[in-house]
């Protein structure tokens, strides 16, 4: 049942109403972000930061090379060297993350609600009441709604309403916003099938087309220029490349180990990147010619779906689990990612 959100005074004493206009403003405001960033000195190591957590739900990075992990009850925001920049707390449940505008979206998955955060002083200003449980596999914030997932079902809450509402049926397991596309999201299943398919976000929420992913798919990543998506998946273990406008295999295969666990993907390095990782390593590789492939063996075994690339490529960071404890480890990649190499992908 469609739900109104909560009245709330924020900061300052401004209503709900009007945060919202201003988080909108924001959102709907095209970025330029000029990222300028000294590359990693040759040979250098990667770096382990604890975590102050004891369940770890999600990861992201944003344009100025920011890491975000939630957990618990709380996300933690450290620089790309893996300094804590801050703690915020009071995010219950928190967990899948996006980014848009300046402000951090953040599930809250203990709370049925879609925590917003000014990243300009890392404080949660407004909480979108859902009505009922969100689930931890991804939100997709849009210009006129913002996407998740409760019990599997596509649902969304509509700014200009303040309601949310499941929008269509389905048994999904994880959703992902097209960066730069408004009219459909990607979802998928991480069962024996691996399905993805590209749902429209406009009514009446159609399917736009679909593959199978190899089956027991953990994680995709999307290049919007290029109309591509990578995903990691179960056997054949590999990272397959799929086209995003007609939703078939390109025939370009990336190179894996046994059960692939994450992938991510930024436009950098001449091109695109992407890091995949399986079972304590992390596959790098440029995604067009010539491509560069490097492999990077973990200090422990990744978290499903903790991989992520710093936007220029310079680093790549996972969050990593062994020894009673959980951990931000970061890797340079300024050594590894150059503009020359063989045609092909390599394996190691």
């Amino acid at each position: 049942m469609a739900r109104r959100v909560r009245e709330r005074t924020g900061p300052g004493g401004r209503p709900t109403a009007v945060l919202l206009a201003m988080v909108l403003a924001a959102v709907l405001l095209p970025l330029a972000v000029e990222n300028v960033r000294a590359p990693a000195p040759a040979g250098a190591v990667g770096t382990e930061v604890t975590l102050p957590i004891t369940t770890y739900r999600a990861m992201t990075v944003d344009d100025q090379g920011r890491i975000f992990i939630a957990g618990d009850d709380k996300v933690l925001v450290y620089s790309e060297s893996g300094t804590l920049l801050a703690t915020i707390g009071s995010v219950y449940g928190a967990g899948a993350m996006d980014i848009k505008g300046g402000f951090l979206f953040v599930s809250m998955t203990t709370a049925g609600r879609i925590g917003i955060i000014d990243l300009s002083t890392y404080s949660l200003v407004l909480e979108l009441v859902l009505g009922t449980a969100i689930s931890n596999g991804g939100i997709a914030v849009l210009s006129d709604a913002v996407w998740y997932l409760v019990d599997g079902d596509p649902a969304r809450y509509v700014y200009s309403t303040g309601t949310a509402s499941v929008a269509v049926a389905g048994s999904w397991s994880n959703l992902t916003r097209i960066p730069g596309d408004d009219t459909a999201v990607l979802v998928n299943s991480s069962d024996s099938n691996g399905t993805v398919r590209k749902l429209s976000t406009l009514t009446p929420f159609g399917s736009l087309g679909s593959f199978g992913a190899n089956g027991y798919l953990a994680d995709l990543a999307v290049d919007p220029t290029d109309r591509l998506v990578w995903t990691a998946s179960g056997s054949p273990y590999t990272f397959p490349e799929w086209n995003l406008t007609t939703m078939t295999a390109t025939g370009r295969i990336f190179p894996a180990a046994a059960y692939p666990s994450a992938i991510d993907f930024v436009e950098a390095a001449g091109g695109g990147v992407i890091a995949g990782s399986t079972r304590g390593r992390i596959y790098v590789a440029r995604t067009v010619a010539p491509v560069t492939t490097h492999v990077i063996d973990l200090p422990a075994q990744e978290l499903s779906g903790a991989v992520e690339l710093a936007p220029d490529a310079s680093h790549v960071h996972a969050v990593i689990s062994g020894s009673g404890t959980t951990r931000l480890y970061s890797q340079p990649l300024a050594p590894i990612i150059t503009t020359t190499g063989p045609s092909t992908v390599v394996a190691d």
